[in-house]
């Protein structure tokens, strides 16, 4: 009933008016009391949409990535549910799909596919949490195959990450690029960009034993 409803209803009852005053107070303060249930309610249901919008908005934002590189080079993105969102790759195609595995697994399977080579490959992890690379890294290394065992690894600073995009590089090939550049003042950007790693890695051991002879 609404509030009038009952004021009238309250005119046809033969009481005292204090007394009428008192009950219809009691009324109107229970029904008061009844309504923040409905407003509860509702910010719990608007509190839970919130979550799930804010749930799946972390699931799609990487906050790792992890460069595998050889001739060809892929780079998976990994959220903080240490799943593979999405995945970049240069000199090659990918013929496995990655998405939503854990890492560890999207890493076996790339590299159980025959797209790189046991020796040679180098994994690079890159984040804004240097703890939670380095974990990644141990993680990669205690897989029980034979390609993780034989992998080089390396973790860079998260920033490296933008500066490979500006570059179309991988993240590992760019952090080669880098040393090698400290090195070899000469190599250009273009140079490193049509270079493969195993080249990249010989040419920074003739820089190095330039370096050797020279301090000699």
């Amino acid at each position: 009933m609404t509030e009038n409803q009952i004021k009238e209803a309250f005119h046809e009852i033969k009481a005292d008016d204090t007394l009428k005053q008192q009950t219809l107070k009691a009324i109107f303060s229970k029904q008061t009391k009844k309504r923040p249930s409905l407003t509860k309610l509702v910010l719990t249901t608007a509190l839970l949409l919130i979550a799930g919008v804010g749930g799946i908005f972390s699931y799609t934002v990487p906050v790792y990535a992890i460069s595998l590189d050889e001739d060809a080079s892929i780079e998976l993105y990994v959220n903080m549910y240490q799943k593979v969102v999405s995945v970049t790759t240069y000199d090659t195609t990918l013929t496995t799909s990655v998405n939503n595995l854990g890492y560890t697994e999207a890493v076996t399977s790339i590299l159980d596919s025959n797209q790189f080579s046991y020796k040679n490959v180098v994994i690079t992890v890159a984040g804004n949490d240097q703890e939670g690379c380095q974990k990644m890294i141990q993680n990669l290394q205690h897989c029980n195959q034979n390609c993780m065992a034989n992998a080089s690894y390396n973790t860079v600073a998260n920033e490296m990450i933008a500066q490979a995009k500006e570059c179309d590089m991988s993240l590992g090939k760019y952090n080669i690029y880098i040393m090698l550049k400290e090195m070899d003042p000469t190599i250009t950007l273009e140079e490193a960009q049509n270079m493969t790693m195993q080249e990249m890695h010989q040419r920074m051991g003739k820089g190095m034993g330039k370096m050797m002879t020279q301090s000699n």
